[in-house]
Order: C-alpha cells, then structure tokens, then sequence
C-alpha cells in the first residue's frame, strides 16, 4: 500500500467513485449535497428580497457555500466507518482533497465578488477595516496556504511537519470564518433557522475533531498493542507483529484490508501514525501483521522496532480484497516490490480456506533478493488450491536467474494474462510501476471495470 498526495491523484479518486455507485453511496452522496445547500436555502427562504448587487449575493452566496463545505471537511477527515466501509479511505480521502481545494476556491471568490459588487475594488487592499472583516481575511489567507501546502507537501515540507501545520491550521480557518460570518453575514445576524443551523455544523466539525484527534486516539493509546517481534525479511524489509491487549480481540478484517500504526517508542524515535496493509491473513489468529520497507522518513526507523514495543492500532480499512468485489474462478495480481503485502493476505486466505480459483501473481522487483514471501509463493503454488501461477519478475539480469526479467510491459501481460484475459485484476505496487501497469492492462484489452488498485493516501 502507498501514499500519494498531489492533486492529480486526488481528481483520480474522485472520478473513481462512480465504480462504488450503490444505493447506499448515493443516499449518502445526497445527504452530503444536501447539507451543502441547506446553508443556502435557508438564506433564501429567510431573506428572498435583498438589496445588494448581483455580485454581491453571489459572494456572499460563494461563502455560505465554502464555508458549509469547510464543515463537513472535518466529518470526512474523522474516518466514520459508515462513510468510509461504502468507497474505501483511499477514494473517501482523495474526494476530501478535492473538496478542499474546491472549498478554498469558493471562498477566494467570496471577496472577489463582493469587490466587484458593492464593495469597491479598494475592500480588498485597504488596511483600515474592522477587525470582523480581518478575521475573514486571515481564515481566507490560511486556507489558502492550508491548500497550497498540501498540494506541494512533498516539495515545501515533510510529512510529519504538514501534518502537525494541518492540525492547528484548519481548526483556526473554522473558528475565524464561523466569528467572521457571525458578525459580518446579515443573513446570519437575523438568527433564526440559519443561524442555528450554522451553530449546528460548526459543533459537528469541532466534534468529529475532537472524537478523531483526541478521544479516540485516547482511547486507543489507553488500550495500546504490543509489538511481539520484529523480523527482517528481506534487504531493509521487516515483518512486523502486533497482539492485542489481555482481554481484547483482533477485529474481524478481510484480507487484504489496512490498518492505521502508531508505534509508541521510546529511544527518541519518531511516533507518527501512518497506514500500512495488513499482511497477515485472517486466518491466523491473534495478531496483526504489517511487512513494512525502509523508504525514507518514519519508515527508516522500522527496524530500530523492538518486542515490547507498544502501538496504537486503528483497523481495519480499505476496499482492496477478492472479497468485496465480483466473484470470479480467476484472478491476477500484478505487485511491484513491496506492493506485494495485500496480496499475501488474500493468498495466504486463499490456501488456508483451500479456495478453488485460478490466480495469476507477476511480482516485479529489482533483484530477486527483493522478492519478499517467494518461498511462500512458491508452496502455494505446489497445492491444488488456488490453482497459483507465481511469476517473479527481476529488472536486473542476474547470473543464474532464470526466470523473467524485465519491466510491466503489454507482452508480458499478453503472455501471462492473455489478451482480454476474463477475471479481476487487483494492482498494487509504486506509483510509476502502477501507472505502466494500467496502461500495459489496458493494451491487452482489459477494462477499468475489471482493475482494482487503492491510492492510499493522506
């Protein structure tokens, strides 16, 4: 599993919405419209005749808009599992990205149009206002930067500084846009339906706020895991295993899924929480496994882990197991390096279940030393059920190695897969190998409908 964070990735998960298009995504869907537009209609039905310019109330129009988004960005950042177990976290946080920079775009144009309206071009560079119109100008300034910053976080900052930025940032944008519209918004001074129902949002943000960064996270801490062992399982990759605290299960999960891990060290190493796919199986009972890569950052770090370790576990999350998609007696999984980890789940599922079905692993690495779980593979593929292909592929030639080498190609999926070949495709790797892979996928005929990867992402 991987983590993306620039805006392309976020209008990806967007549009991939429509594959989730159920019943149940649309009721919700529409519930969040509506309380999108409830601001709106409200302001209408309590003022219909105004005396502003047309730019005016199309400002003002902009910032009950933006503002109500603003709201429901906290309630979609809380990871609710009734919103999230519908389209997976990485589809639920890319449609969260996307609604931030649309709120932010909404509210740029409430003081833009209200320049060109009644206002005067002057309200947006004089000094001399009240102190009400400033907080309006400082909550616009930080979410702008808010957006800005996460759009380039990789480049202007790291992720552990974005986050703690993020934080504080968001929750001073709500505070001084809710003050600034209280006491500036004439629909809003009149009281009534509106004022009410924005006291209404405003303590629902701060709620789901509160509930996911403070009580939950509490909670969770008060009932920390510990880190049973630590194993190196291949060149700066670990197989990390978590158990539950005395009295408590693991809950129940499908393969595949992704789990949330705070590791609680101490020895002045970092305990950021970051998400990682379960690699473990449920099958085996009792624990958590997550096999992590050194990469950079928090990951670098890993193998300094120690048994007895302790760690905040939140799980489990996602849409990318055989499970929850189309039956089908024959699948392929395409892996790039350590993309591998959900597809052991669901392999390792599959084998102890004894599952007949036709599966096709290509694991592309660098070097075979990199092939994290080949052994395992490798006896899988010796049993009647799943009926497994395992195809290693290295991009390095190596002296003796005889098996394929090379990188995700149309050839190779045409030799392996076929042309069209007929089955669910489940995709995980880097992002330029996944990206390759979709094209590659694509030349030998096989839909979108038919592919399923997760972007996961924060």
């Amino acid at each position: 599993m991987r983590m993306t964070g620039n805006t392309a990735d976020a209008i990806a998960g967007f549009l991939r919405m429509y594959r989730y298009a159920t019943p149940r995504v649309g009721v919700l869907f529409l519930l969040y419209l509506g309380v999108i537009l409830l601001p709106l209609g409200l302001a209408v039905w309590q003022t219909p005749q105004t005396d502003g310019s047309f730019f005016t109330e199309v400002g003002k129009n902009c910032a009950l808009l933006g503002l109500a988004l603003v709201f429901l960005q906290f309630v979609l950042a809380a990871r609710c599992r009734l919103i999230e177990r519908p389209v997976g976290i990485d589809i639920l946080y890319s449609f969260h990205r996307f609604m931030g920079v649309l709120a932010g775009a909404l509210l740029l144009c409430h003081p833009l149009f209200l320049a060109m309206g009644d206002q005067g071009a002057a309200f947006l560079f004089t000094l001399s206002q009240p102190v009400v119109i400033w907080l309006g100008k400082i909550a616009l300034a930080l979410l702008v930067f808010i957006v800005l910053l996460s759009v380039f976080q990789r480049i202007l900052i790291g992720f552990r500084k974005w986050r703690f930025v993020h934080n504080v940032a968001v929750v001073l944008v709500l505070l001084l846009g809710v003050a600034h519209s209280m006491f500036v918004g004439g629909d809003l001074a009149e009281g009534g339906a509106l004022l009410g129902l924005w006291l209404l949002l405003m303590l629902t943000a701060l709620g789901a706020y509160a509930w996911h960064k403070v009580i939950r996270r509490w909670w969770r801490r008060l009932h920390a895991w510990s880190v049973e062992e630590v194993v190196s399982v291949a060149p700066d990759v670990y197989r990390v295993k978590l158990t539950p605290p005395s009295g408590r299960e693991v809950a129940a999960y499908l393969p595949g899924q992704a789990q949330f891990l705070t590791l609680l060290r101490k020895r002045g190493l970092p305990r950021e929480e970051h998400p990682f796919t379960i690699s473990s199986s449920p099958t085996e009972a009792g624990c958590l496994v997550s096999t992590i890569k050194k990469s950079g950052g928090f990951t670098a770090t890993i193998g300094q882990t120690r048994p007895g370790d302790r760690a905040i576990v939140e799980a489990p999350y996602g849409r990318f197991s055989y499970l929850m998609h189309p039956a089908t007696s024959r699948l392929f999984f395409i892996a790039g390096g350590i993309g591998v980890t959900p597809l052991r789940s669901m392999l390792r599922y599959m084998a102890d279940i004894r599952l007949d079905v036709e599966v096709v692993l290509l694991h592309f690495v660098r070097t075979s030393e990199d092939l994290v779980f080949r052994g395992e593979f490798e006896e899988i593929a010796s049993r009647k059920r799943p009926r497994l292909q395992y195809v290693p592929v290295v991009s390095r030639s190596e002296e003796g190695w005889r098996g394929e080498t090379g990188h995700v190609d149309s050839g190779l999926l045409r030799k392996h897969i076929g042309e069209g070949g007929e089955g669910q495709v489940y995709l995980c790797g880097p992002p330029g190998m996944m990206k390759a892979s979709l094209r590659a996928l694509r030349e030998v005929g096989i839909p979108r409908t038919r592919i399923h990867y997760e972007y996961f992402s924060l």
